[in-house]
């Protein structure tokens, strides 16, 4: 499903041949811009993909050459944390691990992904600190309490991540099927605390609606 999405992206191919180029920085640049090209040849076949939406977007060569490059650089640490930690918890879980398993050998089987997965058939962990801010001029109430002009006010993502009265009793497994056994009601609830860990409004991550 990761290379999947990856390659959803249009920019997984872009990603290897930059991660690929071990000579510095310069030559990964090139890679990028080199591979953007060939996007852009006259004779090169429309794909439904980032690339193509930014191409039919009207953004020349240059524009996404960088827009590429900010993508690859901004979320390999972000992508390599998130994988790194999925595996560990699917080797740590082995009902959810099984069923993972149980789902790629399905979708082999009746040809809905190739065995390995290849990109053309892809396109058809949470930080535990704390995001403070600063309480304006007036001060503010808050639940029956006075907070001073200065106040430093903070929430735990971690906590936020854990809460039963969101995820449930379960709240501290590892259990992926909560997203399908959830209510409407509760997924959306659900699904708007998971987007917390991008933070909100101007403080709001810029890549969160690419992840």
């Amino acid at each position: 499903m990761v290379i999947n999405y990856l390659a959803a992206l249009g920019v997984l191919a872009v990603a290897f041949a930059v991660l690929m180029s071990t000579d510095g920085i310069h030559t990964r640049i090139g890679a990028c811009k080199k591979f953007i090209a060939e996007r852009f040849d006259s004779e090169a076949p429309d794909q439904f993909d980032m690339l193509g939406c930014l191409i039919c977007q009207g953004l020349d060569q240059d524009d996404i050459t960088s827009q590429a490059l900010i993508q690859i650089i901004a979320g390999s640490d972000n992508s390599s944390s998130i994988i790194g930690w999925l595996m560990l918890r699917l080797m740590s879980s082995p009902a959810s691990n099984r069923r993972l398993q149980a789902e790629i050998d399905d979708a082999i089987a009746t040809g809905r992904v190739s065995s390995p997965a290849k990109d053309a058939k892809g396109r058809s962990g949470i930080s535990p600190g704390r995001c403070a801010r600063t309480c304006r001029l007036r001060g503010r109430p808050l639940r029956g309490m006075y907070l001073p002009s200065g106040t430093k006010i903070g929430w735990s993502t971690l906590a936020m991540q854990r809460l039963k009265k969101t995820f449930g009793p379960d709240a501290e497994m590892f259990r992926p099927e909560r997203w399908f056994e959830a209510s409407e009601e509760q997924l959306a609830r659900i699904n708007s605390t998971v987007d917390l860990v991008f933070s909100y409004g101007k403080w709001q991550c810029l890549g969160s609606r690419v992840a």
